[in-house]
């Protein structure tokens, strides 16, 4: 595992964190632009992006945990299952975001484009409409993958 003690783990959290609160903030400010559809093909390239560096920041990419041994590799996928996460140690793609995406946020993409037509207001509902999705699907990606490796390191201290 990448990250050995809690205090690694907390500079992970605060690097990640940093992550979510960068593209959350381009995320609204694409949303603002008032051209229908423009937001969500960018949304999805950037989830891609912050989950990806998340992952990493965390030691939890795809790539990270395929070189891990056997066991080590079973405890992080029986942590992640438990915990529910979809994006830890996958392949991202389109689709599997494109999914995610519709589960959890389709009323706020659907309000989010209609509020591009509220003339004046309208850009600057839509760009915290897609902040505040941006920031909240990011810091739960966080929250979790903090959580994986806090068992990860209590498992390993046993």
């Amino acid at each position: 595992m990448k990250i050995k003690n809690k205090e690694e783990l907390n500079k992970a959290k605060k690097a990640a964190m940093k992550i979510v609160q960068q593209r959350s903030t381009a995320s609204g400010a694409i949303a603002a632009i008032p051209i229908p559809g423009v937001d969500l093909a960018a949304d999805v390239g950037l989830i891609m992006e912050v989950v990806n560096k998340v992952n990493r920041k965390f030691g939890l990419s795809h790539e990270e945990i395929e070189e891990l041994d056997a066991d080590e590799k079973q405890k992080v996928l029986v942590i992640v299952t438990s915990i529910g996460n979809q994006f830890v140690g996958k392949v991202l793609t389109k689709e599997l975001v494109t999914r995610t995406l519709k589960k959890i946020g389709i009323k706020k993409v659907t309000q989010k484009q209609v509020a591009k037509y509220i003339p004046f207001a309208g850009a600057a509902i839509s760009g915290g409409i897609s902040y505040a999705a941006m920031y909240s699907l990011g810091k739960n990606h966080v929250e979790e993958c903090y959580e994986i490796c806090l068992q990860l390191l209590e498992e390993n201290n046993k």
